[in-house]
């Protein structure tokens, strides 16, 4: 009974994680109106109402894809950094813990849904 209860519990896990993600973005953007904490949200909201595999792969790969590219770009900022302590050690431990939530959120979606269901088994 209580893994069942797990079970339901962290089904939207990975969906609720990227949520808080993209909202965190938009805050931090000030702006009424984003586009891409829009165009972001939209797909994710859809995967909440419908359980949908192929939407929830390109989601969660997008998501991964762009956790990669602000990773180069965190690590670039770090590298032309005149000083390291203490601004780019704020910088370089609060970007690993936001975009390691991201990708860690990203690669559960992943897994979720590529997760094969077992199907019918046909006897005769």
């Amino acid at each position: 009974m209580k893994l069942l209860v797990l079970k339901s519990a962290f089904r939207f896990f990975p969906e609720v994680l990227l949520t808080l993600v993209v909202l965190y973005y938009w805050s931090l953007t000030a702006a009424i109106v984003n586009p891409v904490a829009i165009a972001l949200l939209i797909p994710l909201g859809i995967l909440f109402l419908w359980n949908n595999k192929t939407l929830g792969v390109i989601t969660a790969t997008i998501f991964l894809v762009a956790t990669l590219y602000l990773s180069l770009a965190l690590f670039s900022d770090i590298i032309n950094m005149d000083t390291f302590f203490p601004e780019g050690l704020k910088l370089l431990v609060g970007g690993l813990l936001f975009l390691g939530l991201t990708g860690f959120a990203s690669v559960l979606m992943l897994i979720k849904h590529t997760k094969k269901t077992p199907g019918r088994i046909i006897i005769n």
